[in-house]
């Protein structure tokens, strides 16, 4: 490894490393493996907004673990967890994702905590839930294996 010995090349490495940092902490892809986990997240998001049950199973690897409070629930195949999804918009228009970090990253494995918010068409915000997501490669296919939701 060759060494920086010069102001100008040390700033430069400090500005890349600054950079860095910086996406990881936005949220943002910094390799394709978060990039598609991130993709993830955003399908399942847009089929909520549609509430579109298959499209949202079409997001999930299963068995699926569901954690919520301290309840924690497997869902062996998408046939038993469809009857549990509810998808049905009451007093909300539409969410989106109002935070996404990525807290741990490897080839096929990317966890995220992440929060939405349900908003009116007025733009107010109606209610958030913040959880971490356990997303997977899995059969060529990135999708989410695992979600443990707090409300706030």
């Amino acid at each position: 490894m060759k060494r920086c010995r010069t102001t100008g090349c040390a700033l430069l490495a400090a500005l890349g490393m600054a950079f860095l940092i910086a996406l990881a902490a936005s949220g943002q892809s910094s390799t394709p493996s978060d990039a598609a986990a991130l993709r993830a997240l955003d399908d399942q998001l847009d089929a909520y907004n549609a509430s579109d049950p298959i499209a949202w199973v079409g997001t999930l690897h299963f068995p699926y673990v569901r954690i919520a409070g301290s309840e924690v629930t497997v869902f062996p195949t998408a046939e038993s967890y469809i009857p549990e999804l509810s998808l049905k918009q009451h007093g909300w228009d539409y969410a989106r994702w109002t935070q996404r970090r990525i807290v741990q990253s490897s080839v096929g494995k990317v966890h995220v905590v992440a929060r939405f918010t349900r908003f009116q068409a007025s733009g107010g915000a109606v209610d958030s839930f913040e959880g971490l997501y356990v997303i997977v490669l899995r059969h060529g296919r990135w999708g989410i294996i695992a979600r443990s939701n707090i409300a706030l």
